[in-house]
């Protein structure tokens, strides 16, 4: 089965952000540009099946990219973040359709885009159990809040508590869903 929420040429979108199942966890991921400053950051966020907080991540880098670069970097990030914490069942959602249907493709592309896709497949070899999803941006809102507080929250990791006020908010309002 396509671990991806693409099935038949149609993309299976959630409105809401919805808790993982039992013993998954779920993360959500989030890139963001930052012209005036000349940078760009992402944020991701996972929580458990009771929809709790269990670690979140701001990061802003220097440079202007592409939009799919700030988002494609973000999914790399959280992939790696994954692997370093070794979480074994785990669903990653992003707004960012094209970098979902890019992963899934299996076609190369000889672009910056193309590598930070290549390095996003190769690290899922290794996290059998991760699934990636399109999700709209009612349902990400949580990362992207992280996303666009990266820039004045980088290199940031959060915890239930010592997460910004907003952050806990929508993350307390997800998991009434």
């Amino acid at each position: 089965m396509d671990p991806l929420l693409v099935y038949n040429n149609q993309v299976l979108e959630s409105e809401h952000w919805t808790k993982p199942i039992e013993n998954m966890i779920k993360v959500n991921v989030d890139g963001s540009i930052f012209e005036a400053e000349n940078c760009f950051g992402f944020g991701f966020l996972a929580r458990d099946s009771q929809g709790r907080l269990i670690e979140g991540i701001s990061k802003s880098l220097p440079g202007r990219v592409s939009p799919e670069i700030a988002e494609i970097f973000g999914i790399k990030e959280a992939l790696s973040w994954i692997k370093f914490n070794n979480w074994q069942e785990v669903t990653l959602e992003t707004d960012c359709l094209v970098a979902v249907q890019a992963i899934s493709s299996g076609v190369n592309m000889p672009s910056s885009f193309g590598l930070l896709v290549e390095e996003c497949r190769q690290v899922l070899c290794d996290l059998v159990f991760t699934n990636i999803q399109f999700v709209r941006r009612s349902a990400n809102k949580a990362a992207h809040f992280l996303a666009c507080s990266a820039c004045s929250l980088s290199d940031r990791v959060f915890y239930s508590n010592n997460c910004p006020s907003e952050l806990l908010r929508i993350v307390l309002a997800d998991s009434l869903n």
